[in-house]
């Protein structure tokens, strides 16, 4: 089995807070799954899962983040102990979508909630882009749409589908 050092340590910021059991953010948050055991301690777990087998599970903490001079404070973020499938070697999960725990509703009026991403194909040593604030989108092409909520799933984000054309039919 090959060791793999976690690109998040806990132990070295000075800003990590294990959510505790019982708070509400543990019994608010999407992903919480209650109270766990783990060296000799409790605190609240998470557990996601995507598709049918990549799943993260580990502890919910809060965190500061720090986006050049922009401080976001109780971030809720996963640190992970057991991943599979997309998530071997990630430290954890940290959340884009329109839950309430999400960076993008932390963030709120710092990023106008507006931001974009660029995924690239797993294993390619690619970089990852995540940008935030609507002047980070382009603008020369960019069509604007609002985005539909649905309140039994608040973390999905929805659009609209008025037609679909293939072919010029």
């Amino acid at each position: 089995m090959l060791a793999m050092q976690a690109m998040f340590d806990p132990t070295n910021s000075a800003s990590f807070t294990v959510v505790s059991c019982g708070s509400d953010v543990c019994e608010h948050a999407e992903t919480a799954v209650g109270c766990r055991s783990h060296g000799g301690g409790r605190w609240c777990g998470y557990e996601v899962s995507y598709g049918d087998w990549p799943y993260t599970k580990g502890t919910l903490a809060l965190k500061t983040l720090t986006f050049d001079n922009t401080f976001i404070q109780k971030v809720a973020i996963g640190c992970g102990h057991r991943n599979q499938g997309l998530f071997i070697g990630a430290a954890g999960l940290l959340g884009i979508g329109g839950g309430s725990m999400s960076l993008v509703s932390h963030l709120g009026g710092a990023s106008d909630g507006a931001f974009s991403y660029c995924l690239v194909s797993w294993g390619t040593g690619s970089p990852v882009s995540l940008e935030f604030g609507r002047e980070s989108l382009p603008t020369d092409s960019a069509v604007w749409v609002s985005l539909l909520r649905n309140s039994r799933v608040p973390t999905f984000y929805y659009v609209g589908l008025s037609g679909l054309g293939v072919g010029g039919a």
